[in-house]
Order: structure tokens, then C-alpha cells, then sequence
């Protein structure tokens, strides 16, 4: 058996099992205290059923949850709806300079689009095309209302 001086305690260390009992001995020494108290508080509980204790559970955390949330908002110390949440009011958005490289009407997809809107236009011509072109048209304005912009 030997003895270590920690600070002004002494502790037993016993090199049995790995020699880690000291250890043991000074937690429980530390927690002895609340050990006890939550046996305590769960011998008075054991009568109770065990679908009641989870009620009691959940019904403590409404509890502290309710009381949470009325604390917060009546003292606007905890930020519990997103209103009261402070935004700086002197910001300043960044912009992001504009870079279109090159003449974007000599592009490829320039290109692709321009055909497309001379391959619409010629669907007019015909009463089949203009079929096709009124059904297109039904279902997706906005992309004829962009066409527009194009030059054919």
C-alpha cells in the first residue's frame, strides 16, 4: 500500500486492477454528496409508474421551456423571436462589379438563342407551326417575353 500527498489530502492508492481505485476514492469523495441526494430523489419516485415519470419529464420541460420564452420576451434579454434580433443598421451591401467579358452577341450561347428565336418565328408561318408556337406559348411565357429582347 502506498500514500501520495495531494495538496494537503491524503489519498490511498491500492495497485490492484490497474491501480486506478484512488481515483474511484476521490470522485466519490467529490460526489458522494450529490450521489446521495439524487438517490434520494429517485427513492421517492420509485412508487411512482414509469409512463408517469416520463409525463413528469415532459412536463417539466414545457415548464422550463414556457418560463424560458416568457423571460425573454418580457426582459428582451434572450432573443427567443426572431424580431428581437438585432441587425446592424449601418450596413453597407457590397456590389459586385459587372464583368461580361467580350461583345456577348458574338458569344456561342448568344448564337444558340438567336436561332432559337428565328426557328420560333418560323413556326408562325405555317398552321401546323403556329400549333406548336400557340401550345409553347401557353405554357411558357416567359420565355417568349425574354425572346423578345433578342434580335433576330
Amino acid at each position: 500500500m502506498k500514500w501520495s500527498w495531494k495538496g494537503k489530502k491524503k489519498i490511498e492508492q491500492v495497485p490492484q486492477g490497474g491501480g486506478y481505485e484512488w481515483l474511484d476514492k476521490w470522485c466519490y469523495t467529490l460526489l458522494g454528496p450529490v450521489k446521495r441526494h439524487l438517490d434520494r430523489w429517485g427513492a421517492m419516485f420509485t412508487h411512482v409508474p414509469k409512463h408517469y415519470q416520463k409525463m413528469m419529464i415532459v412536463a417539466f420541460f414545457c415548464l422550463g421551456a414556457g418560463l424560458f420564452t416568457y423571460l425573454g420576451i418580457v426582459l428582451n434579454h434572450i432573443p427567443v423571436l426572431p424580431a428581437q434580433i438585432s441587425i446592424p443598421k449601418h450596413t453597407v451591401p457590397h456590389k459586385m462589379p459587372l464583368h461580361v467579358p467580350g461583345d456577348p452577341k458574338k458569344s456561342e450561347s448568344y448564337q444558340r438563342i438567336a436561332a432559337f428565336r428565328y426557328y420560333v418565328d418560323s413556326l408562325k408561318s405555317t398552321s401546323d407551326g403556329r400549333k406548336v408556337y400557340d401550345s409553347l406559348y401557353a405554357r411558357h411565357k416567359g420565355v417568349f417575353d425574354s425572346l423578345d429582347l433578342i434580335e433576330p
